[in-house]
């Protein structure tokens, strides 16, 4: 099933479980957790990039 049949065959989730159950069935978890760890990491890279005067980073 894709993301918008599986919205049509079901009433949208109500509850943090049934949100989360969602995010799960539909491997969207995956996809906002890696996107929260990326948007947390920002101030770390940018700081490397400053440092590194626009140069190579680790990162």
């Amino acid at each position: 099933l894709t993301v918008l049949q599986h919205l049509q065959s079901f009433p949208p989730p109500s509850t943090k479980h049934q949100i989360m159950e969602f995010l799960n069935l539909t491997g969207l978890h995956r996809a906002l957790t890696s996107t929260l760890h990326l948007v947390e990491s920002l101030p770390r890279r940018v700081e490397a990039v400053i440092a590194a005067k626009g140069g190579p980073t680790p990162y």
